[in-house]
């Protein structure tokens, strides 16, 4: 045996086979276990074929894995729309506006959620903060508006006609 071959004949006698198992594990999960954006992409895919059950299964995995972009947040929000399931999108709302205070596209969404629903007062309030998040004026313009439809209701016409004015 060469000097070379005894060393590594020792190295290798010296690493814990729990240590070997650890590795071989980690390298076949790597290998053969699917990514955060595996199952992300897997739910976009399955969402365009308009699988929304497939595509929650999917977007809950990916999100289980740790995938936490506003894009993987904004998925799951159209595909629980799309299920009808709204107790369940309106406590995600709360989940994704805890985790993007600052994205207004939440705060949009539940506040046409809550107004589908009747409560005026609280689509009034996510509407106004979708209006002080954002600045393009194609989300400004539905905000003012879908606000004005809210004081309608509550039959504050003066300030729903100011934001109709401010809308358009």
């Amino acid at each position: 045996i060469t000097k070379v071959q005894s060393l590594m004949y020792s190295f290798h006698m010296s690493i814990p086979k729990s240590l070997i198992l650890i590795l071989i594990f980690f390298c076949t999960h790597s290998a053969y276990g699917q990514t955060a954006n595996e199952y992300f992409q897997k739910a976009r895919e399955l969402a365009t074929k308009e699988d929304y059950k497939g595509a929650l299964k999917k977007v809950d995995k990916a999100m289980e894995l740790g995938a936490t972009d506003t894009v993987v947040f904004y998925l799951k929000d159209k595909i629980l729309f799309k299920l009808k399931k709204y107790q369940e999108l309106y406590e995600f709302y709360k989940l994704a506006i805890d985790r993007f205070p600052d994205y207004y596209r939440f705060y949009y969404n539940r506040g046409n959620l809550l107004l589908e629903f009747r409560e005026y007062d609280l689509s009034i309030r996510d509407f106004t903060t979708t209006i002080k998040l954002t600045n393009q004026d194609t989300i400004l313009a539905s905000a003012y508006s879908n606000r004005a439809a809210a004081k309608m209701w509550q039959r504050n016409f003066d300030d729903a006609y100011k934001d109709l004015l401010l809308a358009y």
